[in-house]
């Protein structure tokens, strides 16, 4: 997935912002945040889903309906996260909360040619891309929160769900941005390490207009949080958390 805003670099009851990073692994760098149900109100919305979403998610979308959701109706909320210094596009894992039939879908997969991984008991459902690395798996925590990712991601979400390991809300930093970006805006996300890095400097750079050290001026930067409104067409809001002296 590419949100605006992570390509060239990437409301209070949402809920889903903190269920995420509870159910993200602990080495997650970065997270995206996108109330879809907020966005689906807007009468720009298939504009926005184009700025919005790339063909990986696309195929995600295809992926589910195959399954028995419909991602335009079923999905309310939509966290991404990438982890282990993996910042493309398609390496990215995440939690959706809508409205899921979890037996309807278990019934309906076979049938569209998803294939089936029993994890812990946890069924796994995926979709042969012809790469091992690039295969897209869901699963269902529960009938209203959904996890999808690669088939490693996804495995370590249900461990995590079933409290085994170290989750990214032991990160009180984390914790901390989360809270004071829920609910801001509509689109929202966290940036640490290299993607902090990748957030800020087309912003720095304003368009290479500026001639700046890359190193010089990311090492005082500890994380990115970027807020995005689409209400009145698109304006952004950044702001950068450096490191202590």
């Amino acid at each position: 997935m590419s949100l605006a805003l992570l390509l060239p670099a990437m409301a209070k009851a949402q809920g889903l912002g903190a269920a995420g990073l509870s159910n993200f692994p602990s080495d997650t760098e970065q997270v995206a945040y996108v109330n879809v149900a907020e966005l689906r109100s807007s009468p720009n919305y298939y504009a926005i889903h184009r700025q919005l979403f790339d063909r990986r998610m696309d195929e995600f979308e295809m992926f589910m309906r195959g399954a028995g959701t419909d991602g335009e109706k079923d999905v309310d909320e939509i966290l991404l996260g990438w982890r282990g210094g993996k910042l493309g596009s398609e390496d990215f894992f995440g939690v959706a909360s809508g409205r899921f039939d979890p037996e309807h879908d278990r019934q309906l997969a076979p049938q569209h040619g998803v294939t089936r991984v029993n994890y812990h008991g946890t069924p796994l459902y995926g979709v042969d891309a012809g790469d091992a690395n690039a295969d897209l798996y869901f699963t269902f925590l529960d009938e209203s929160t959904a996890a999808f990712g690669r088939e490693t991601d996804v495995k370590a979400m249900v461990d995590l769900h079933a409290g085994n390991g170290t989750a990214l809300d032991s990160n009180s930093d984390f914790v901390s941005w989360e809270n004071e970006l829920d609910g801001a805006a509509p689109q929202w996300g966290i940036a640490t390490g290299p993607a902090a890095a990748v957030q800020a400097a087309p912003w720095f750079a304003g368009q290479g207009k500026l001639r700046l050290d890359p190193a010089t001026v990311m090492a005082p930067i500890k994380a990115v949080l970027y807020q995005v409104d689409w209400s009145t067409g698109f304006s952004a809001r950044l702001s950068l958390v450096c490191q202590k002296p």
